[in-house]
């Protein structure tokens, strides 16, 4: 019993750690806005190869992007907590989170001349988030631990 409520219990966390995975997401969320600027648009990528070739890449990078963001705020909302019921409601929050953020930078390109906001690209980027939290989630020693033992 000793043994699942040290497992259970929220480790106390430094201002210092808390503050550098919240800063990790926004740094992170300031690059993707940045590679959603006009310098970043496909009339300024087209040394990427055939139109095929760049469609590809474009969508797979929206992917990465936003698997990137998924795992970070994972990190950044469950911090050292070892609660599967917290893991579980966080990896909703992370995937609704980057969801609505890859909303907001759609949205942000549609006023660019030289971008287009795209319903397909937001499912794209909140499925990279939910792989990215699903990796996350199922890489996570401690989460395997306790999927294993069955703890709730």
């Amino acid at each position: 019993m000793a043994v699942r409520k040290s497992v259970l219990r929220l480790d106390r966390e430094t201002p210092k750690r808390v503050i550098t995975r919240w800063l990790a997401v926004f740094l992170w969320m300031l690059i993707i806005f940045t590679l959603s600027t006009d310098a970043f648009s496909s009339a300024h990528t087209a040394a990427l190869g055939p139109a095929a070739i760049r469609f590809l890449i474009r969508k797979l990078a929206h992917w990465t992007e936003y698997f990137i963001l998924g795992i970070l705020l994972m990190r950044a909302l469950l911090g050292r907590s070892s609660a599967r019921s917290l893991a579980n409601r966080y990896m909703l929050w992370s995937v609704a989170v980057a969801a609505l953020y890859a909303i907001s930078d759609e949205w942000h390109q549609s006023f660019l001349a030289s971008r287009n906001a795209q319903a397909v690209d937001v499912l794209i980027d909140a499925i990279g988030a939910l792989c990215g939290t699903l990796s996350w989630y199922l890489r996570n020693p401690l989460t395997l631990w306790l999927i294993r033992s069955r703890v709730p």
